[in-house]
Formats: C-alpha cells, sequence, structure tokens
C-alpha cells in the first residue's frame, strides 16, 4: 500500500510535470496580459531589515529568539512555516507596500550547514502558500511571473553541484492556482513522457534509461530490469524532482527484486539490486555523500525485506529491530 501510495502521488506530479511543460511551451502571452502583473513592473524590494510585512489580513513575521524559544522562526498567520537558530525577511514582490510574494531565510548558523535556505510565502492568496526549499540559497532568488498564475523561482543551488563539484542553478515553477512547487531540470525532457509507465516501458526507452547505462554494464542492467518486471509503475514525487520505482521478477517471491531512484536536478542514480538475503547497488554518485532525502526513499525499500542503511559501510544491513519480524 505505501508503494502505491507513491506510485499514485507521482502519477499525479508526472501529468502536472507534463501539463507545466506545455503551457511554457506554448504561444507567449500578449503584452497587455504580462502587463498586469505587478510582479513584472519591479524586480523585488529588499526587506531583510524589517521583521514582519504584511498584506490585507495575511501577514508574515520572523521573529528572534527569547528565554522561552531558543530558534528563530518564520511565522505565516502566526503558523510556523520554518525555524533554525538564524531566521529572516529577505526580499517582497512586487514591493514591502504590496508583498504578494515574501522570500525569508534559515539558517543553522554552523559551518555544517551550509548556506541559508529559502522560505517561499505567498500573501497573494487567502489562506496563504508557504514551503521550505532547502535546495535554494536564499540570497540568490529571483522570482518572475510568466503566465497564468504561474511563477519562476531562480537561484543557486544550496548544495547540489555536478560532477565538477560546482554549485547548478535551480529552477522551480510555482503555480499559484494549484498551490504547488515543481523542480524543472535540463533532464526534465528525457523523462517527462514515461512518468507513469511500468518500469519496463521506462527501462525500454533508450533516452530514459541512457543514465544507467552509462555506468552499469549490460548484463547488470539485465539482471536489475528482469528485478523490476512486476511493479506498479514509475513515480514522480519530491516536487517533481525524484523519480523512483521498484518491483520484482516473476513468481520469485521477491528475490530477486529491485528499486531505482533518479535525481532529475542532476540526472544521477541509485540502483538496488536484492538476491539470496544481499543488495548490490549500483550508482553513477559516490554512495558515502548521499542525502538524508536519499537514504530515507532508499530505507522505505530497503524495509521490504529487513533492511536499513548503514552509513559506516555504505550499503544495507539487516535491520536487528526487525530481524524476528522476518524469521
Amino acid at each position: 500500500m505505501k508503494h502505491l501510495t507513491i506510485f499514485l502521488s507521482g502519477v499525479i506530479t508526472g501529468l502536472i510535470l507534463l501539463y507545466i511543460f506545455i503551457q511554457l511551451n506554448s504561444a507567449p502571452p500578449n503584452t497587455n496580459e504580462v502587463k498586469q502583473s505587478p510582479l513584472n513592473e519591479y524586480v523585488g524590494e529588499d526587506i531583510s531589515t524589517t521583521s514582519s510585512v504584511t498584506l490585507g489580513s495575511n501577514q508574515v513575521v520572523a521573529t528572534g529568539k527569547t528565554d522561552e524559544v531558543y530558534i528563530e522562526n518564520i511565522l505565516v498567520n502566526g503558523q510556523k512555516a520554518a525555524g533554525s537558530d538564524h531566521a529572516g525577511l529577505l526580499k517582497a514582490y512586487p514591493n514591502q507596500e504590496k508583498p504578494e510574494i515574501v522570500i525569508a531565510w534559515t539558517d543553522c548558523g554552523g559551518s555544517s550547514c551550509g548556506r541559508a535556505s529559502t522560505v517561499l510565502v505567498d500573501l497573494g492568496v487567502t489562506p496563504p502558500f508557504y514551503t521550505y526549499i532547502d535546495e535554494i540559497y536564499a540570497k540568490s532568488v529571483e522570482v518572475k511571473f510568466l503566465k497564468d498564475n504561474i511563477f519562476s523561482i531562480n537561484g543557486s543551488a544550496n548544495y547540489i553541484t555536478n560532477e565538477y563539484g560546482d554549485l547548478i542553478d535551480i529552477e522551480i515553477v510555482y503555480d499559484r492556482q494549484k498551490r504547488e512547487i515543481t523542480f524543472l531540470s535540463k533532464y526534465s525532457y528525457l523523462y517527462v513522457d514515461v512518468i507513469g509507465v511500468h518500469p519496463n516501458s521506462f527501462l525500454g526507452n533508450e533516452k530514459a534509461r541512457q543514465v544507467f547505462l552509462d555506468t552499469i554494464t549490460p548484463e547488470q542492467f539485465r539482471d536489475f530490469r528482469y528485478a523490476m518486471s512486476v511493479s506498479g509503475g514509475v513515480s514522480l514525487i519530491n516536487n517533481g524532482r525524484t523519480i523512483v520505482s521498484s518491483g520484482m521478477a516473476p513468481h520469485s517471491g521477491g528475490n530477486p527484486s529491485s528499486f531505482f531512484i533518479i535525481d532529475i536536478l542532476t540526472n544521477t542514480f541509485i540502483v538496488g539490486y536484492y538476491e539470496d538475503g544481499q543488495y548490490t547497488f549500483y550508482s553513477d554518485k559516490n554512495l558515502s555523500h548521499i542525502s538524508y532525502d536519499e537514504v530515507s526513499l532508499i530505507n522505505e525499500f530497503l524495509a521490504d525485506n529487513g533492511f536499513v542503511w548503514d552509513y559506516d559501510t555504505n550499503s544495507a544491513k539487516l535491520d536487528t529491530r526487525k530481524v524476528n519480524q522476518f524469521r
């Protein structure tokens, strides 16, 4: 049921991504339509010296530390949107007098925290929409109106790098009407037509499967593909950033079975292949550097066979908390 839920939500996200691609590549809106949006008349106003802005009955506030509260918070109409050792407001679009879109930030302040993460707040809708975007460096964010309640959120990555270690540029589409954000990538076109399909169709698509073939051998690919034969489908999750799927060989009872995770921002993958009580992993990235979110996803799949990710060996180990359950 858990994987079915992931699949269904992923199919819906995939359809949304396809819709956005069609919309963004359709004929541009007329000039009058664009000028109606105040977000096109301003580049945003610096509000880093203020602690709150208000639009109608909606308000976003950056709170300081107190004797009772040891962190700083971003509050939207009194509800916590994000919090850390440090937090503040950064920019309002189109300006401070009419702050429809507000960019706020949080930062733990430590050397291991990286750079300030982004909090996107839309005070122009009721109730206000807000979301935490850890992937984008807040001080680099630019907001632009595209058309039909669709906005682009662009900026430099907080920690995501390319194969040379350079921080990448990130683009997010915010759909105000649907109250959703979706990551876009220069690699998105490789996968937009194969979200929701059976993994065999995905792995049979020359564009989509190339991410694996640059790293693993044909024999490894055939085994991995066969171990995906019985599956619910390919899903797009994490606001359009991550492609996932899992399956098993026919009439195998899950031995062998497999799963894959693709990060379309960097076009990198992780494959987990299970057979005879052991997991083998294939990846084009250093498994010692995979993110917490990726480990969380991996653990969802490993749990099916009573395993958990082992940070010491960068592989899978039996989850001793669940061993008795599988005996």
